[in-house]
């Protein structure tokens, strides 16, 4: 285990590179490191020298990547699985360590950086203006899409990757519920009389409803893990990296502290409702395309038995949840410049798929 980039020597990349099979001969002899400015993570790009002896094909770009206080606890499971099963659009791992005592983790990736690009930044996403262009959406719905059939039903799920924690059983969803009982109460008395009266009244209703939704979808799908796969989990654009103009190459998904057994169309909703305004999600007809093409990628892929209208009934039931993750950022310190965009994106999500009418039926 290492803790800092300093620990990084070319004696500890020798030996680390050696017990990952990627170091058959020879040894690493110089590691230059490149310091990057990831608001969310600690990460450093890593440039290799071998020594004369090593193979001519060995990666000379690699990025380490550094979390304490239990960060990487999800996260390195996912890796310890990818190095042995290389899921689709996944930068190849050589390292994931996790210590539960200190809490302390790193990865050793493939370095991507010279090829690919984050579509967007964090300042275009709070002023409600990351939208990609069309071919960098494509690609992440098709790298998403391949990732989740890949996942799809996959015998590790509820096993190696447990259920959301929102719903892994009725314990679980019952503790959820009434954490988001807790939530709003706070945030009603806090901020209530700077929203609006339709907004608040979209929250009281749904949470009243949000009980009932177990038994009339939850329970059947998480019990017997029927059409459900790996998420991200955090699946915000900037969870993505796009081939650099010119590049012939895939899009790639990263960082995964938050990938759990879950629904395809959950990561959907972080993409689309979450920091689109109702013209971003309706120009052209955009969401419901990238929708569409989701769901024939995954038709594609093997995934079969899962019809578009089931595909489109999961994402109006995700938004149903998600929109109480805007309430939980207003409670938990975040500033309003952030929640109170994904709030208004994420209820006018809710009524543009008329959740409300969706909840009635429960």
């Amino acid at each position: 285990m290492i803790s800092s980039f300093q620990e990084a020597t070319p004696q500890w990349l020798t030996t680390t590179l050696q017990a990952s099979g990627v170091l058959s001969e020879g040894s690493v002899v110089a590691a230059e490191l490149r310091a990057n400015d990831a608001f969310n993570s600690t990460i450093s790009h890593l440039t290799l020298q071998y020594s004369a002896d090593a193979p001519a094909d060995l990666p000379t770009h690699l990025l380490l990547k550094l979390n304490r206080d239990h960060y990487g606890e999800g996260e390195i499971p996912f890796y310890q699985a990818a190095m042995r099963q290389r899921p689709p659009n996944t930068a190849r791992c050589f390292a994931a360590e996790y210590d539960a005592a200190s809490g302390e983790s790193y990865l050793l990736l493939e370095d991507l950086s010279k090829t690919h690009v984050t579509p967007v930044n964090r300042q275009q996403v709070l002023a409600l203006q990351a939208v990609p262009d069309e071919q960098q959406l494509n690609g992440m719905i098709d790298a998403l899409a391949a990732f989740h059939a890949y996942w799809w039903e996959h015998e590790q799920l509820g096993k190696t990757f447990i259920v959301r924690p929102w719903y892994t059983d009725v314990e679980h969803y019952q503790r959820h519920i009434e954490r988001r009982q807790r939530e709003w109460a706070k945030f009603a008395k806090a901020v209530g009389d700077e929203i609006p009266n339709d907004m608040m009244a979209i929250y009281e209703k749904t949470l009243a409803k949000l009980p009932q939704l177990w038994d009339a979808f939850l329970e059947t799908r998480i019990t017997a893990l029927k059409n459900i796969t790996l998420t991200n989990g955090d699946c915000y654009f900037a969870q993505f990296l796009c081939p650099k103009p010119n590049v012939n190459a895939p899009a790639y998904l990263i960082d995964f502290q938050d990938a759990t057994a879950n629904f395809g169309p959950y990561d959907l909703v972080y993409m689309f409702a979450t920091f689109w305004t109702a013209e971003q999600r309706s120009a052209n007809g955009r969401e419901r395309k990238l929708l569409k093409r989701y769901h024939q990628a995954l038709v594609n892929k093997g995934v079969q038995d899962y019809s578009l209208d089931e595909m489109l009934t999961d994402y109006r039931f995700m938004i149903v949840l998600m929109i109480f993750d805007a309430v939980f950022n207003a409670t938990s310190g975040s500033t309003k410049d952030y929640w109170m965009p994904k709030m208004q994106c994420l209820i006018s999500a809710y009524n543009d798929w008329d959740c409300g009418n969706l909840i009635d039926r429960l």
